[in-house]
This record gives structure tokens, C-alpha cells and sequence, in this order.
């Protein structure tokens, strides 16, 4: 069974996420600027939702070290030093499949929602909770 690898873009114009394959290619005709490719990383989040390149997610991780788990709010980003999947902010960062990872909710992306990068990275400083992403 191969794998499919799926893309998208962000339109800077429209505001707008374009989805695409390597067999479909590059969409075509979109207006102005848009952003890298971002990939899907063939994870999905606690709700079903797949997690792409640039997406912003809430979770749960265990430190065995600490005895502890701590909720957080980070980017899905590629680990290039451990060629794997992961979720960081600036210097911290742990990888997804990472058996102390549980709980992974997709509350936002770079493009529509940054500012929650701005947050505390404690997700239990700014509300979120019940697997539902930012509360009301």
C-alpha cells in the first residue's frame, strides 16, 4: 500500500486553503500570492481532523522525568534532526508519535490564527480544555 502525499497552500488573496496530491499537481489559477506548501503528516487529531505542516494544535504530553503531564499549545512542524513530525514553539518541541503525546486537538493554523503562538504555553493558562479547542 503507498502512501498518497497531499499538499495545500494558503491563498494570501482569498484567505483560503487549496488541497492537492503529487498525482494532481500545483492547483492552477490562483490569484497573487500564496504560501509554501504545506504537507499532511498522515496524523489526525483526537476529533478525526488531519494535522498539516503550519497547523496549530492543543495537547497533552506526559515527562516521565517530571512524573507530570502538562497541556500545551505549539505548531505542527517537521523535525528535521530526528526526521520526524513534531510539535514546537521556538526551543521546545515534542514529536507526535512520542508515546507521552495524547490528546491532540487542531485549534487553528499559522495563517488564521498566530496570535495563539503568542499565548502562554500552558493551554490550561488560556482556557483550553474538553477537546473542543479555545473556549467560549
Amino acid at each position: 500500500m503507498s502512501r498518497q502525499l497531499k499538499f495545500r497552500v494558503w491563498s494570501f488573496l482569498e484567505k483560503a486553503f487549496y488541497y492537492f496530491t503529487l498525482e494532481e499537481g500545483y492547483p492552477q489559477g490562483i490569484a497573487c500570492g500564496v504560501s509554501e506548501p504545506q504537507q499532511y503528516t498522515e496524523v489526525y487529531d483526537s476529533n478525526k481532523q488531519e494535522l498539516f505542516d503550519g497547523d496549530i494544535v492543543s495537547y497533552t504530553v506526559k515527562h516521565v522525568e517530571l512524573g507530570e503531564s502538562q497541556n500545551l499549545i505549539a505548531q505542527v512542524m517537521y523535525v528535521h534532526k530526528y526526521g520526524a513530525w513534531g510539535f514546537g514553539r521556538e526551543v521546545y518541541w515534542d514529536l507526535i508519535l512520542d508515546c507521552g503525546v495524547t490528546n491532540i486537538i487542531k485549534i487553528g493554523n499559522i495563517f488564521e490564527n498566530s496570535a495563539l503562538l503568542d499565548q502562554p504555553l500552558n493551554s490550561n493558562e488560556i482556557g483550553i480544555q474538553n477537546n473542543k479547542g479555545p473556549s467560549s
